[in-house]
């Protein structure tokens, strides 16, 4: 009987001691736990990391491991630990909807509009989750991201973005008048937003309201948005109203600050300024717009007279070649070119060396084909030579 009691109490003593031992480690862990919250809070992460991971693994630990390594910039842990923790707690609504976004981040389209449908399944009326799949949606250019949009702005009309989100889609698609009510909703929350103001101009300019349109690209740029399309688009508008002094203003910030080398700017630079009598001006604006737009136009004709070679059509491509020519007439390579159609085309072999013997006056020795244009005139001078035997 004594026996049996001293046996009872070592069992008991034994239950209470690893009981002991268990609150102690959960001590231990909870203490452990908010150092690593607190680490984290300061932005300390790669001590946060050492901490969590020493810790028992469960859903807590691996979110908060995850939105370690996001805040650390590592997005590819992150994922991963995002991915744990929602096998181990797949009703976790937070932590899905932080890998959905993460994921939109990584660009891993396909994985987020399936982590985003899941939740709003779950949750068909919460816009956020709504916005987000139309974000991963419009980002695979499926065409069910403007009706998503549309549906978290409807469910939520304090969501700015559905709202700008959804205005652009339109505006893309020319729906300008159907876009009016999401940039009026935008703008009526902040007057001077840029984004917004930039979907009104392009919206009054669609409707041909340009003395609107005018203004508000003005406000853009006071309001810092001073970039290439702005200052563009406002000089067609100050053309679009005969405001050729504005107009000119514009284009020559444009040449000045953003693109010297854009034929258009020069091209519309030249009709202001003949529209204002500066024929002079005009002269020197149009003759650098053709000089600009003369290596597109080559490449194009080249492009063109290598269709016409490939389909034995010779005689069109030596009309290209001299188009090209009267355009550019030191282009190397369209002169060489130039003698090898004609050489294609051409029975008489005497005119054909017109064309080879004009390269080799042009480049001499120099030229980067006068090792294949001298061998091809000495190849024709022999089927002269030979010719000329026979006949005689």
């Amino acid at each position: 009987m004594f026996k049996n009691k001293l046996l009872i109490l070592a069992l008991f003593i034994s239950i209470l001691s690893e009981a002991q031992v268990v609150v102690s480690d959960r001590i231990s862990s909870n203490r452990q736990l908010k150092k690593a919250d607190s680490l984290f809070a300061l932005g300390t992460y790669s001590q946060a990391i050492s901490l969590y991971k020493n810790l028992p693994e469960n859903a807590t630990v691996l979110y908060k491991l995850a939105m370690c390594y996001e805040s650390s910039g590592n997005n590819k842990e992150a994922l991963k630990y995002y991915k744990a923790a929602l096998k181990t707690s797949k009703n976790s609504l937070s932590t899905a909807y932080r890998y959905g976004k993460l994921l939109i981040k990584s660009a891993q389209y396909k994985k987020a509009d399936s982590v985003f449908l899941e939740l709003v399944k779950k949750q068909p009326k919460n816009a956020n989750y709504v916005y987000n799949l139309a974000l991963a949606k419009e980002k695979q250019k499926d065409t069910v991201a403007l009706s998503l949009y549309k549906r978290a702005y409807f469910i939520d009309s304090s969501m700015i973005h559905s709202a700008y989100k959804t205005a652009v889609l339109l505006i893309q698609k020319k729906l300008f008048n159907q876009a009016e009510k999401y940039i009026n909703t935008g703008l009526y929350n902040d007057s001077l937003s840029t984004r917004f103001l930039t979907l009104k101009a392009s919206l009054l300019y669609y409707n041909k309201e340009y003395h609107k349109a005018k203004e508000v690209y003005k406000k853009l740029i006071a309001l810092g948005k001073k970039n290439e399309i702005v200052y563009a688009n406002l000089a067609k508008t100050y053309m679009k109203v005969s405001d050729y002094e504005n107009a000119i203003e514009q284009y020559l910030i444009l040449i000045k600050n953003h693109n010297s080398e854009n034929p258009n700017y020069h091209h519309n630079l030249g009709i202001c300024y003949r529209a204002l009598h500066y024929y002079d001006k005009a002269e020197e604006a149009f003759n650098t717009s053709v000089a600009l737009n003369i290596p597109f136009l080559e490449n194009d004709y080249i492009r063109l007279a290598d269709l016409y070679n490939a389909q034995k059509q010779y005689k069109k491509q030596l009309e290209i070649y001299k188009k090209l020519l009267i355009l550019n007439s030191r282009n190397e390579e369209a002169i060489y070119c130039q003698a090898v159609a004609a050489d294609n085309f051409f029975k008489d072999k005497k005119t054909v060396l017109q064309y080879y013997n004009g390269y080799i006056k042009k480049y001499s020795e120099n030229g980067k084909y006068s090792r294949l244009v001298k061998q091809r005139i000495r190849d024709i001078k022999k089927e002269l030579h030979f010719l000329d035997t026979e006949k005689n």
